[in-house]
């Protein structure tokens, strides 16, 4: 199946962008799909009254040294290409993103302690958060890769959930996995009156997917409920999905203690609802 046909993985040169590489080049032998690093690179000036030929050599000086890096990279990647760039990272990875009609963005994360020093640790979640292309965020520590075989996808049940099941279900199909649809019900506010298992039953059964099935749990606490489940049910992909106020925006507020992002064990594929 193709519905995985081009991955774009950005890159820092970190160890934890190489490591999301090693990931996604794995991903993509399960679809033959092609894969590309992106590097955005850029100069900041010191002295704002720098003559342009000035700022203009250095940008060449900063490119050639970002080009130098990316190919001793690519030796060990055998079929990948790559790209260097000057320009902004959140921006810049997303507009590259849907220009090259990429179909999924891999990308490395580091965990909590490191994630104000490093630049995927600043950079990721604005990623995760505005992207329209499926976005992979793997964790710095995910280094044993496998083949994944099971996929949760947690749903806070708000908004229209056609979509984004079908999503999860073509991955799931293209990776052969199976796939767990996860609510977490809490006091939090909730803005459908439909319960979450009739949404599912009903659209379950369009779906046409009979490795699918539905859990559900109590509890107030929505983040590390989650975690549990992923953890005890040997889950390999949590999936989420971004809109407006819903659960992975609520997971990647400061205000939380412990968020999936920083603390996540196993790679986090996010999606936009609409």
């Amino acid at each position: 199946m193709a519905f995985i046909k081009r991955i774009l993985v950005p890159t820092d040169f970190s160890e934890p962008a190489v490591n999301a590489l090693r990931y996604a080049q794995l991903l993509a032998g399960l679809t033959q799909a092609e894969v590309k690093v992106l590097h955005i690179f850029n100069v900041p000036v010191v002295d704002p009254y720098m003559p342009g030929d000035t700022l203009e050599l250095l940008m060449q000086e900063v490119k050639a040294a970002s080009e130098e890096k990316l190919n001793d990279l690519l030796k060990d990647f055998s079929g990948i290409t790559g790209e260097c760039m000057h320009g902004f990272v959140v921006d810049d990875i997303n507009r590259y993103a849907e220009e090259w009609q990429a179909d999924l963005i891999v990308m490395g994360t580091t965990g909590a302690s490191g994630a104000k020093e490093a630049f995927f640790g600043s950079n990721a979640s604005g990623v995760l958060s505005h992207a329209h292309v499926k976005t992979l965020s793997v964790p710095e520590k995910y280094t044993d890769h496998k083949t994944p075989s099971k996929i949760c996808y947690a749903s806070d049940f708000t908004g229209r959930e056609e979509l984004s099941f079908q999503i999860f279900v073509d991955l799931a199909k293209a990776w052969n996995c199976s796939l767990d649809i996860l609510h977490v019900v809490s006091d939090e506010l909730v803005f459908t009156a439909e319960k979450a298992q009739a949404i599912y039953t009903k659209i379950a059964a369009n779906c046409n997917y009979d490795r699918m099935h539905f859990e559900e749990i109590n509890s107030n606490e929505v983040t590390a409920a989650i975690e549990t489940f992923v953890q005890t049910n040997g889950t390999d992909i949590l999936g989420m999905a971004v809109h407006r106020r819903n659960l992975l925006e609520r997971l990647f507020s400061k205000s939380k203690t412990r968020t999936i992002a920083h603390h996540a064990q196993i790679p986090l594929l996010s999606i936009h609802k609409n």
